[in-house]
């Protein structure tokens, strides 16, 4: 039993040195300064500045610790270019018109080449609802639009009393 609390100990304590030879900034996570020589380098790169579609990116690798640049490590991310989809800018509704074009889908980008109108699309009417005039009151004729709810109205000015007729009635 001595044997074992002997080597017990051994290790106990060789573990004690070997974690006291090991740098502090292993432990400490607020030390910002390793210290030339002393960086830890991450193995991936990080980008620096996203490649965009005209201009070039950068990545490079970073301290773990510090953040410090390897500046050796530096490569260009080459420009992206443009990736163009026709689509509309801007919807046409009855009464404007709308806009469509060649507009580029990467993040950040706006441009937009051969813009071209979309013509307005007009009212498109329902059947009208009519209330017929009277002798004393004016009749109308209301269609409405069934994309925007639009209406148009049409009077019909009212009958005036026909006297003759309601002798004769």
């Amino acid at each position: 039993m001595k044997n074992h609390l002997k080597k017990g100990i051994s290790l106990a304590v060789t573990l004690m040195m070997v974690v006291s030879l090991l740098p502090a900034y292993v432990f400490a996570d607020d030390v910002k300064d390793c210290g030339e020589g002393n960086h830890v380098w991450n193995k991936e790169y990080t980008v620096d500045q996203k490649a965009a579609c005209t201009a070039d990116g950068e990545e490079s690798i970073h301290c773990s610790v510090c953040d410090k640049v390897d500046e050796d490590s530096k490569k260009t991310i080459p420009a992206t270019g443009h990736n163009f989809e026709q689509k509309v800018i801007k919807e046409a509704t009855c009464t404007e018109n709308g806009e469509e074009g060649l507009v580029c889908t990467n993040e950040g980008c706006d441009v937009v080449l051969n813009k071209t109108t979309i013509s307005a699309t007009g009212h498109k009417y329902g059947d009208p609802v009519v209330v017929e005039p009277t002798c004393t009151e004016a009749g109308t004729s209301t269609k409405t639009c069934t994309v925007c709810g639009n209406k148009d109205v049409t009077t019909t000015p009212a009958l005036d009393h026909d006297w003759e007729s309601e002798k004769n009635s």
